[in-house]
């Protein structure tokens, strides 16, 4: 009988070391989803700055075709001048 009193008093302290410990949980959960975050922003970033490569690539081939096209018709050696 002697020790349900001091049984009781550590009851009292219980729901408090649950919240401190819940709080801690969503702390950490919180801060691996942040990461996560940040990874995906950064895959983003570099999918565009490859997207962006593409592009110019893209554009500048097609004007070489155009200028290539233009000297095989005219024979105008102009055309190939800027890509010398």
């Amino acid at each position: 009988m002697r020790n349900k009193p001091w049984f009781r008093a550590s009851l009292v302290y219980l729901p408090i070391i649950l919240a401190v410990a819940l709080l801690i949980g969503l702390f950490a959960l919180a801060e691996s989803g942040q990461k996560r975050l940040q990874k995906a922003a950064q895959s983003v970033a570099t999918s565009q700055w490859r997207q962006a490569a593409l592009s110019d690539f893209m554009r500048l081939m097609i004007e070489i075709e155009s200028a290539t096209r233009g000297f095989l018709l005219t024979e105008n050696p102009a055309y190939l001048a800027p890509y010398d």
